[in-house]
């Protein structure tokens, strides 16, 4: 077996190994249950975010088959209001079709779920190798976006979480000059309906270009973060304007924000929004990382 295709499969079975870490203990009682943080379900399916968020799942193929437009939701707050848009599913609701299709809504679920985990870390590592990173660095690079704990604290039912891989896919393709690729990811992160994530996404694509790409080049990414950008303020338009979404306070906002004391605590408080702890695993791979790439 060639050796660049032996270290991609211990890459995978790696972040394979760290999806089951991070749901542990609730992936031994996957049959039946979602992975994700629901309510208590007193005898029926738990309340929570990641119901609205299979809907959209489900919608997708659902839409498709009847030849309808899979960003479309014909079925909400319908007859006393105008069908709304669906964004937050066609990425993830494509993989998810085939497998609610062959093994059941909440077993597509949780695959979709774990295979996040895959990429945020494969892509981590790709990216890292591209850097010319060593293979154990990149390795531990990937572990740590793998297991970052606000995205996986995110992935228990909000999308923010299980798109987060977008991101070093688009360090990687900007790394690699994939500028059409890197315009792809970058702007499949607004058009899902993730806009603050966006907010974070075309400033660090922004300065990632201004680093590490040659001047000559800079202008393709521009051109890239510009598409993405139209599209956020196209989607905030057609979306967003006129929802519950707008008009909020700061006050409102503070509450799902994280504080200083969040950097140290392994408690999650009021919610998953606001978990970041870094925790003991996260810097000894950094440290493990930095040896690794001194050699």
């Amino acid at each position: 077996m060639p050796d660049r295709r032996r270290f991609v499969i211990v890459a995978c079975a790696l972040y394979a190994v760290c999806a089951l870490w991070a749901t542990w203990p609730a992936i031994r009682h996957v049959e039946g249950h979602y992975l994700a943080r629901p309510a208590a379900g007193y005898g029926q399916a738990a309340a929570g975010d990641h119901l609205q968020l299979g809907w959209s799942f489900w919608l997708v193929g659902h839409q498709l088959e009847r030849g309808s437009s899979p960003l479309a939701d014909p079925y909400s707050f319908r007859p006393e209001a105008e069908a709304p848009p669906s964004l937050q599913g066609w990425l993830l609701g494509l993989p998810y079709w085939p497998l609610s299709a062959a093994f059941g809504d909440v077993w597509a679920y949780d695959v979709v779920v774990l295979l996040t985990f895959v990429l945020a870390g494969a892509l981590a590592c790709w990216w890292l190798r591209a850097l010319d990173a060593s293979r154990p660095a990149a390795l531990a690079g990937g572990v740590i976006f793998c297991l970052m704990p606000y995205r996986v604290g995110q992935s228990t039912g909000h999308l923010i979480g299980l798109i987060a891989f977008l991101l070093p896919a688009l360090l990687l393709a900007l790394e690699r000059r994939r500028y059409v690729v890197a315009t792809l990811a970058l702007a499949a992160v607004p058009l899902s309906g993730q806009l603050h994530l966006a907010l974070g996404a075309i400033p660090l694509a922004l300065g990632y270009a201004w680093a590490r790409l040659p001047r000559a080049d800079r202008w393709k990414a521009a051109s890239g973060i510009a598409v993405a950008l139209v599209a956020g303020l196209l989607v905030d338009r057609w979306a967003v304007a006129g929802s519950i979404g707008t008009g909020r306070s700061f006050v409102q906002v503070e509450r799902y924000s994280a504080e200083l004391s969040d950097f140290v605590t392994r408690a999650i408080g009021s919610g998953s929004e606001e978990l970041v702890f870094i925790g003991w695993l996260t810097p000894l791979l950094a440290v493990a990382g930095l040896v690794a790439i001194r050699h």
